[in-house]
């Protein structure tokens, strides 16, 4: 057998999935939206639903789809994504097609329909179970060997101290992360700089509004508690939770600690934190390194959060760039990553990744002047801002703590750099043609002149941050800047030497 290989990569949200018998299409269902894709041509179309939409399959012959909705809607399309059938089943409907081409529909309920290739009814049965009252047997022994567990966490025997708390220095970005629907509501009501303070006791009231706990079952039941120190790696060897030892129906018992890989852009999994105690300390399996931290609360936070202390014991390391950690001669600050999406590359800002031409690689960035997008400024300052044809595109705010900086950027310019030091700055610019007058990277406040008409063709510039600072800086933002036309950047590092 040959090895595998990739055929094509479709980028798309996913909830669910489903695959053609002959390979050729993908359904795909993402909150409320059905959309099928051609593996050959990419997406065919999108069919929108009246609430998340679930289990999309696709007929044998490859001419029909059905999905279902969560308020119990059940669709059939054809291949063009026109609805063909959508019925309230009154319950959520699971459908499944047969080899005839029949589709049938049953739901928790026991209720069963099943219609023809011509979508008419031909089956229709309420399932009962063989048995009205299972109790009797549910009770019988069935003679399998057990044992008592005495003990099922993983906590230390003693806790650790209160401090020293690395995050009390750091006091890093902490809130509470609902996954979605009505629980995205919710958010902390005390002051998260109480969780690192240093004192044990918890607030008089939880942490989260009562009201909004209550919708976590049906719409958020994987929550988190990030806690982000932003562009500083900490180095943790345990961590200690202090809860409120009167209200023991709101301990974490089945809680997960997970770190951010900033160089793979994914989160990881360092250690289950199980204990049936209001204080209990736990040590990964070997000490975790990284800016980004989320406590994973047990499913649908059973009570709620009632949160006086959280300890990482560790140190702080320094910047949380994967290339300065990694004491790496060359730190890119935009390439082929995504990693500026959640900072700089935003909605309405006017600056976004273009796909279609870059410099190396597959992608680069391009920024809009105000002009050519219709004369609309920024949003304060969370976006770009526009004057007259100028569209200036700073980080996005990140409170009084962070400013306008990005994650992960704490570079250290110098004169005669060390291991995870710098000096020179490397990057690719070009303009959109003779009308763009001016195009800015910036760093600091310092500024240095590279031509007196921007390029119109990719273009490589070299600066030495040392000699246009003369003094040692920290790069922590990157504000972009065009005039009269677009400018696209690319290949952006920094360098050692």
């Amino acid at each position: 057998m040959p090895p595998a290989s990739l055929y094509r990569a479709i980028p798309t949200p996913i909830d669910d999935c489903d695959l053609s018998a002959d390979g050729s299409l993908i359904a795909v269902t993402a909150k409320n939206q059905l959309k099928l894709y051609s593996v050959a041509d990419g997406l065919r179309w999108v069919m929108p639903g009246d609430d998340r939409l679930r289990a999309p399959r696709i007929s044998p012959d490859g001419t029909r789809g059905a999905a279902s909705s969560d308020i119990g809607t059940a669709y059939v399309v054809d291949r063009n994504g026109g609805v063909l059938v959508g019925r309230d089943m009154l319950t959520r409907p699971t459908p499944a097609w047969t080899s005839r081409g029949e589709l049938a529909l049953g739901t928790w309920m026991g209720k069963l329909l099943m219609v023809n290739s011509k979508l008419e009814q031909c089956v229709r049965a309420l399932l009962q179970p063989e048995a009205a009252d299972m109790r009797g047997k549910l009770l019988v022994d069935d003679k399998t060997p057990t044992s008592r567990m005495e003990s099922w966490g993983n906590a230390e025997p003693q806790p650790l101290a209160i401090t020293p708390n690395p995050l009390t220095d750091l006091k890093p970005i902490s809130r509470f992360v609902p996954s979605a629907g009505w629980g995205g509501w919710a958010e902390f009501v005390h002051d998260p700089a109480l969780l690192f303070d240093g004192k044990p006791d918890p607030p008089a009231e939880p942490w989260v509004l009562w009201a909004r706990v209550g919708f976590f079952a049906e719409t958020s039941p994987i929550n988190c508690i990030l806690i982000d120190a932003f562009r500083t790696r900490m180095r943790v060897d345990a961590v200690t939770l202090f809860e409120d030892p009167a209200h023991p129906e709101s301990w974490l018992r089945d809680a997960k600690l997970e770190y951010r890989d900033a160089a793979k852009e994914e989160w990881v999994f360092a250690q289950n934190l199980l204990s049936n105690a209001a204080v209990h300390t736990h040590r990964p399996a070997k000490p975790v390194e990284a800016a980004r931290f989320r406590i994973m609360l047990p499913w649908g936070v059973v009570g709620n959060l009632r949160l006086g202390e959280i300890v990482f014991h560790g140190q702080a390391l320094g910047c949380s760039h994967p290339d300065v950690a990694a004491k790496r001669p060359v730190a890119v600050l935009f390439d082929e990553g995504g990693d500026l999406a959640d900072s700089l590359v935003r909605r309405d800002t006017g600056l976004e990744f273009d796909m279609t031409q870059a410099q190396s690689g597959n992608r680069s960035l391009k920024l809009t002047d105000d002009a050519g997008r219709g004369g609309r400024g920024g949003r304060g300052g969370r976006g770009g801002r526009g004057d007259g044809g100028t569209r200036t595109v700073d980080p996005l705010y990140q409170g009084p703590t962070y400013g306008h900086t990005i994650a992960n950027w704490d570079f250290e310019i110098a004169e005669n750099p060390q291991p995870g030091q710098y000096r020179w700055l490397e990057f690719a610019w070009k303009a959109g043609g003779p009308e763009t007058k001016s195009i800015a990277l910036k760093l600091t406040c310092a500024a240095k002149k590279l031509a007196d008409n921007p390029p119109t063709d990719w273009t490589t510039a070299r600066v030495d941050l040392w000699d246009a600072f003369k003094k040692p800086v920290r790069v922590r933002g990157m504000p972009l800047m065009c005039s009269g036309g677009a400018a696209w950047f690319d290949k952006i590092v920094l360098k050692k030497e």
